[in-house]
């Protein structure tokens, strides 16, 4: 199971250092436990090619980050006795909602099931990668879900950035998975609306079960309703 930290060593391991012609001074400072009680740094599992550092102004500081490569993820996963997991598409890409893929990635670990989302879309995935949205959907909730569950602080996986300049940090979550999951049946439905009839019978739908969805989640369905709305009135 992931060792649990001390609050200095956290810090420690999350401080900005100058990668070196070998590997960075926190690969070696930060690691877990695997299933049968072994101790890893994250030294033994990575090498300098999986590792990429980036820099981030924040507040008028200077933060050095660092993005692993998905292979370098891959072992880490391993090494921590993740060796399986699964995946459901969510919310399939739309006009309505920016051709955005929405996956659910489902880590079988040593504590039991994991689970973390992945998306992809036009906004957050550049160059060949949005040939394949679906596939960097994945990838993301994979090392999503690998990085929190070990609690690795200022790691992100490479696929979260999208072939942009500058390596700034490209996707962002602004909905959790229980969200997407608690929205996906009523945009599956506006989505499916082939009439402004049957698009206000989905309305009163959401209507009805207000009470049970928060306010993020209600705004992001009235805004795909009005979007829905304009392109069904544009013909």
């Amino acid at each position: 199971m992931p060792r649990k930290r001390k609050q200095e060593e956290v810090e420690a391991a999350a401080a900005p250092d100058e990668v070196t012609a070998e590997q960075p001074s926190w690969m070696n400072i930060m690691f877990f436990e695997d299933s049968e009680g072994g101790k890893h740094t994250l030294g033994e599992l990575l090498t300098q090619s999986d590792v990429f550092p980036f820099e981030v102004k924040r507040g008028g500081k200077t933060i050095t980050k660092h993005k692993i490569s998905y292979d370098g993820i891959r072992r880490i996963a391993r090494a921590a006795g993740i060796n399986k997991y699964d995946f459901d598409v969510l919310l399939a890409p739309t006009q309505t909602n920016g051709m955005t893929t929405y996956i659910k990635v489902s880590l079988t670990t040593p504590e039991g099931v994991f689970v973390k989302l992945g998306e992809a879309g036009e906004i957050n995935t550049k160059g060949i990668s949005a040939r394949y949205k679906g596939v960097m959907a994945e990838k993301r909730g994979f090392e999503r879900a690998v990085i929190e569950y070990l609690g690795l602080p200022n790691i992100y996986g490479e696929s979260e950035f999208a072939e942009e300049e500058g390596g700034e940090e490209a996707s962002k979550e602004s909905f959790s998975s229980k969200d997407v999951e608690a929205i996906a049946p009523f945009v599956n439905e506006l989505n499916e609306a082939a009439s402004t009839e049957a698009l206000e019978a989905v309305g009163h739908k959401i209507k009805d079960a207000a009470k049970s969805l928060t306010a993020v989640q209600l705004k992001k369905l009235r805004d795909l309703y009005s979007e829905r709305d304009t392109q069904l009135k544009a013909f």
